[in-house]
C-alpha cells in the first residue's frame, strides 16, 4: 500500500501526483521546492526471497567481508570474493560495496560519470594519442640503429669517424 509522501522540511503532505511530475514542486504548506522520486519497489512484495548466504564448507572460497559465507562471485574491479549478501549486480557486472562507494565519491565530485573509467582506473586513449606515443617509442628505438648504420657506412668510405 502506498503511503502519502511528506515534505522533509515541515512534514506536511505533498500532492498525490508529486512523484509523477519529475520537476521541482513546491510543498503546499511551506512552499519549499521538492523533487519527489518514487521507488515503486517499496510498495510491492518481492517476487523472490532476499539473498541468503550459504555457510562456507572447509576449503571453499569465502566472502572477503564474511569469512563464514561461501563466495558466490568476484567483484569485477578489485577481484574480492563476495557472498550472496555482498554482491551488487549492476549493468551485468558484480561489484563490491567498496568499489561502488569509490564510484559514488567520484560522481559526487563531478569527476566522471562512467563507472568503467572510475572503477577500473581506465584512461580513454584516443587514436591521435596512441599514434604519437607509437612514433615517440619507435623514434627512441630507432636512434641507436640509425647511429650504428651511419658509423658502419662511414667506415667503408674511408672517412674518419
Amino acid at each position: 500500500m502506498k503511503r502519502p509522501q511528506t515534505c522533509p522540511r515541515c512534514s506536511g503532505p505533498l500532492r498525490p501526483d508529486a512523484a509523477g511530475l519529475k520537476t521541482l514542486t513546491p510543498c503546499p504548506a511551506c512552499r519549499t521546492p521538492i523533487l519527489v522520486l518514487d521507488f515503486p519497489a517499496l510498495y510491492t512484495s518481492p517476487s523472490a526471497p532476499p539473498a541468503r548466504p550459504v555457510p562456507a564448507m572447509e576449503g571453499a572460497a569465502t566472502c572477503f567481508y564474511h569469512e563464514k559465507h561461501t563466495a558466490e562471485a568476484p567483484c569485477c574491479h578489485c577481484g574480492r570474493y563476495l557472498c550472496a549478501v555482498c554482491a551488487v549486480y549492476l549493468g551485468g557486472k558484480v561489484y563490491c560495496t567498496a568499489c561502488l562507494e569509490r564510484f559514488d565519491e567520484q560522481v559526487r565530485a563531478g569527476k566522471d560519470q562512467d563507472p568503467d573509467n572510475i572503477l577500473m582506473g581506465a584512461q580513454r586513449w584516443n587514436y591521435t594519442t596512441l599514434v604519437l606515443l607509437g612514433v615517440l617509442v619507435l623514434g627512441f628505438l630507432a636512434l641507436p640503429i640509425i647511429a650504428f648504420l651511419i658509423a658502419f657506412f662511414l667506415s667503408f668510405s674511408g672517412a674518419p669517424i
